[in-house]
This record gives C-alpha cells, sequence and structure tokens, in this order.
C-alpha cells in the first residue's frame, strides 16, 4: 500500500492548505447566516434563506475542501501532479471564492444579478480547474482502484455541476425555466458521486494502511464506482430530461 504512494510527487503544504483555510471561513459564514435568517432557514427547502444556506456549506466547505485535497491527492495517488500548480491555485480561489458569495447571497435575498455574476464567476473558477486536473489525470498511468474512482468522481463532479449551472440560470435569468425537478440529482451527482466517490478512493488507500488491516475487498474496489454512476445515471434518465426543454433553456437565455 505505503509503495504505490508517492511521497516524492507531493506539492507544498500552502497549496493545499490555502482551501483548508478557507473551510472555516465559510463554515462561520453558514453559520452567521442560520443566526440571521432563523427560521426561515428550516421553512421549507426552496426557501431563499434555505438554498443560501446549503450552498454556503456546499461550495464553501465542501467544495473548497474537496478541490484542496485533490491538489495533493492526484500526485500522490494517481501519479499526475498539476503543471503550474502554485499560480492555477490562486487563480480559481480568486475566482472561486467571491464566486460562492455571491451566488449564495443572490440565492439568500433573491438578487438576480449577483446570480448570474456569481454564477459567471464559479463556471470560470471551475473551467480553470478542470482543464489543469483533467489533462493530469490522463497523462497519468491511471493503474488502480484509487485512479479509476477518482475518475469517477470527476465525471460525478461534471455531471452535478452542468446541473446545477442549469438551475442557477433558471434562478438568475427571468426567462429561463426553474427545473426544479433536477435539484434531487444535482445532489446525487455531488454528494453521492462526486464526494462519496472521492472519499472511497481516499479510503482504498489510507484505511488499510492506517489501520494496518487487509485491503478492501477487490470486487468492492472494481465495482463500487461504475456501479454508483450507472445508478445515478439511470435515475436522471428516469427523471426524464426532455430535449424541449434544454432548448427553451438555449432560447431564452440567448434571448436575455
Amino acid at each position: 500500500m505505503n509503495a504505490s504512494l508517492s511521497y516524492a510527487a507531493s506539492p507544498p503544504l500552502a497549496l493545499p492548505l490555502r482551501w483548508f483555510l478557507s473551510v472555516p471561513v465559510f463554515g462561520a459564514l453558514a453559520g452567521g447566516w442560520l443566526l440571521w435568517a432563523g427560521p426561515a432557514v428550516m421553512a421549507g427547502r426552496w426557501q431563499p434563506q434555505a438554498l443560501a444556506y446549503v450552498h454556503l456549506l456546499a461550495l464553501g466547505v465542501l467544495l473548497s475542501a474537496m478541490l484542496g485535497a485533490l491538489i495533493q491527492l492526484l500526485p500522490v495517488l494517481v501519479g499526475a501532479p498539476l503543471r503550474r500548480a502554485a499560480p492555477i491555485a490562486a487563480g480559481v480561489q480568486a475566482l472561486l471564492l467571491p464566486g460562492i458569495v455571491l451566488f449564495a447571497g443572490g440565492l439568500g435575498t433573491g438578487a438576480a444579478p449577483l446570480v448570474r455574476f456569481g454564477s459567471a464567476l464559479l463556471l470560470c473558477a471551475l473551467l480553470v480547474y478542470a482543464a489543469a486536473a483533467l489533462p493530469a489525470w490522463w497523462r497519468s498511468p491511471r493503474s488502480g482502484e484509487s485512479a479509476r474512482t477518482i475518475g469517477w468522481a470527476g465525471l460525478s463532479f461534471l455531471i452535478a455541476a452542468a446541473l446545477g449551472f442549469t438551475l442557477a440560470a433558471g434562478h438568475g435569468w427571468a426567462g429561463v425555466p426553474l427545473l426544479r425537478r433536477l435539484t434531487d440529482l444535482h445532489a446525487g451527482w455531488a454528494l453521492i458521486g462526486w464526494v462519496g466517490l472521492l472519499v472511497a478512493a481516499v479510503a482504498w488507500q489510507v484505511v488499510p494502511m492506517f489501520s494496518i488491516t487487509a485491503p478492501y475487498p477487490r470486487w468492492l474496489r472494481t465495482t463500487l464506482a461504475p456501479t454508483v454512476v450507472t445508478a445515478l445515471g439511470l435515475a436522471s434518465l428516469d427523471a426524464g430530461w426532455p430535449l424541449s426543454d434544454w432548448l427553451r433553456h438555449a432560447g431564452a437565455l440567448a434571448a436575455s
């Protein structure tokens, strides 16, 4: 287990640490929002206050932690270091952090311009990150269950992000329909496909090493990720994504 880790390729501690330091800040912001909004946060899942609270946690805490962890996981677990990791990390954070604040603020106050501007910053940040991470993963040997599971997690993240921006368009543009039926799919792809599989990819390697136990069963390591993604894909098809809805979205965005 230990021999397969590429410690020499590990980036400087400052690179993932800068992401982890933003996690308690957004945790505090989410707590402050909860105190300010009060019972309205729990009044219903579609309440603006609830949407803001959830996205401060999901984007500010979970996404920041996972993107920061990937900067270290890709080179150490997969042998796929990001090129120019330091300027990329700085640039992505410069876009991502204000994007999260503006986006959550727009959802919480119903200010569509904030949603649009925040969404644009988030999209730019994720595109820059993906442009660095995907080629690094593709250049790697991609051997072992951890590397393959990270690939499945990345696919889940791209789908979750696409669904998220589709929903954001419904909040930010008056002419775009808000497809609330995609909300559960967005949450499923993000929490089960992205977060769950990324945690599993690390667990395959780390849990047996630190707990000094036998590796997870091979059948579990090889089948969990494709099974999860297949199940989420079937659930997405069952929910139905009519082409007409996507065409209406595109037309409304173009018209606005």
